[in-house]
């Protein structure tokens, strides 16, 4: 009997050791990460094609696609859980990434019940049949071999205990339970509705692995967002605000625009060039995304650099209100890093030069020692130069190199835009002053300064006609740069309608540049 009154409490005992240890959350995640490296090591014993013998990059993209698929699923059920019980997630996260060690039971009962013969799982793909959900783990089907049932069942009763902790009664713990063996059967099935949404697009599906990676690297990045939002509801705003996100379109429509060159300039059609290439789209999305997570970056490191100019101009940035320390606030940065990184890696190499330039040119240009925003005009080269490497890099993703990449482009940006760019030094006039920072509005004053920067804006929009290459746009890009010299001129000035007009106007060279080729074919 205090056995089984022991078993009993069992449960109750080890969630809460869980959830009150008092150690650095990175303990967890660092234990989460290795404990499915060993598992993905232990499930490669027990497959038909040992990991060692596959080529190298295989491996790579076999183990980069078992992590992402482990790290999406757990992201999704720690939300699942969060929902079900209204517990706080940084609690449920505690208990979901130790109890990952669950996953090593898989490869342990293949190798015991194969007697050392190899066995393989996989997915549910178009052509295996429908789903039955409550017998899909429970009977011969051909994906789940008997390790992969065993761990079903094990993961299943501990759930059942999570909730009998959390004070479910029975009735909600079997429906519960019965709802996430469902989500676990749909998840294996995972390629069934990918293959519906391509034909609703158009595409034709064909499976691969390196699909299911562009899957959840997607997956991933909203399911986080989610539970970002959800563990601090007050830090996921703080840089939400401050993510400045007029400036963020500007460089997410400078990809498209080197897409939309790319595209206009083929000798194909742009939407069969789209149907036959999915992979152009999916590859802009993670460029879109490691893109947000490279300026959120850039913002960390100026918000750094300029805690004394944004007392006197922008106090209402994070560091000032003094809502988040300054050592926390670069450890967001670093993982802002990292994150944009991997995600350009998940593209290809030329995508992770491309943002690892644009971070490595934010930085020099706030951070000390170089800090190239005290140098006067020279000081915006970095964004004009980010500017010109996204559109290259989503000229790359079309191309695959930039061979008619138009040459007029490099001055446009290097020259046109390098002078144009000085207007998000005019709000700042007191704060760069103050701090000893030579720039345009500082050392010509603001009612010049605003007549050399408006001035350049128009001259870059004239200079456009090398890339519309129609005497009938001459008129429109007059008038486009007109309107904007009047906006920077205008009293009382507001960045915000600048950089509207602005990003507005790319749009419309995006969809020109698109829509001549589709409706005017050569």
């Amino acid at each position: 009997m205090k056995c089984f009154s022991s078993f009993r409490v069992m449960p109750a005992n080890v969630v809460a050791a869980l959830e009150n240890w008092n150690l650095p959350f990175i303990n967890y995640i660092l234990g989460f990460v290795f404990t499915l490296v060993i598992a993905f090591f232990l499930n490669n014993i027990s497959r038909q094609e040992f990991i060692f013998n596959l080529p190298a990059e295989q491996v790579l993209i076999n183990f980069t696609h078992y992590m992402l698929s482990n790290i999406t699923w757990a992201v999704l059920f720690i939300l699942i859980l969060n929902y079900i019980t209204r517990v706080p997630v940084k609690c449920v996260m505690k208990v979901v990434m130790p109890g990952y060690i669950l996953s090593w039971i898989k490869p342990f009962v293949d190798l015991t019940t194969t007697g050392g013969n190899p066995v393989n799982t996989g997915y549910l793909v178009p052509g295996s049949g429908t789903i039955d959900i409550f017998h899909f783990f429970l009977t011969g089907n051909p994906v789940a071999s008997i390790g992969a049932k065993c761990l079903v069942i094990s993961f299943l009763f501990c759930v059942i205990a999570y909730f009998r902790v959390k004070k479910l009664n029975w009735v909600f713990c079997a429906i519960y339970t019965v709802l996430i063996y469902a989500m676990i059967v749909l998840w294996s099935a995972v390629p069934l509705f990918i293959n519906a949404l391509m034909k609703l697009t158009g595409y034709s599906f064909v499976f691969s692995t390196e699909m299911m990676i562009h899957f959840y690297l997607v997956a991933l990045f909203l399911f986080g967002m989610m539970t970002a939002y959800l563990a601090n509801p007050e830090m996921f705003l703080l840089f939400a605000r401050d993510v400045r996100a007029l400036r963020m379109t500007h460089y997410e429509l400078m990809l498209f625009l080197g897409a939309a060159l790319a595209l206009g300039e083929s000798a194909y059609d742009v939407l069969p060039q789209l149907y036959f290439s999915e992979d152009i789209v999916i590859n802009i999305v993670l460029c879109m995304i490691s893109l947000l997570f490279s300026g959120l970056f850039a913002i960390v490191v100026n918000n750094l650099s300029d805690i004394e100019i944004d007392r006197i101009s922008n106090a209402d940035r994070p560091l000032i209100r003094n809502v988040i320390d300054v050592k926390s606030y670069l450890s967001f940065g670093f993982c802002f890093m990292a994150l944009a990184l991997f995600y350009s890696a998940m593209v290809n190499s030329k995508a992770l030069l491309v943002m690892s330039l644009f971070m490595g040119s934010y930085y020099v240009y706030s951070s000390p020692p170089l800090r190239l925003k005290r140098i006067i005009v020279f000081s915006k080269l970095a964004i004009s130069l980010n500017s010109l490497a996204l559109v290259m890099l989503g000229y790359l993703l079309v191309r695959k190199s930039v061979d008619g990449f138009p040459e007029s482009l490099y001055w446009i940006f290097l020259i046109g835009f390098t002078l144009s760019a000085n207007f998000i030094d005019l709000k700042d006039v007191k704060g760069d002053s103050a701090a000893g920072i030579i720039t345009l509005p500082v050392l010509f004053g603001d009612k010049k300064a605003k007549i050399m920067i408006g001035t350049a804006f128009w001259l870059t929009y004239l200079a456009l006609f090398y890339i519309v290459d129609n005497i009938y746009l001459i008129v429109p890009l007059v008038l486009g740069g007109g309107l904007q010299f009047y906006l920077i001129n205008r009293k009382p000035y507001n960045e915000f309608l600048v950089l509207l007009f602005h990003n507005l106007s790319l749009v419309a060279l995006i969809v020109y540049l698109m829509m001549i080729k589709i409706y005017f074919p050569q």
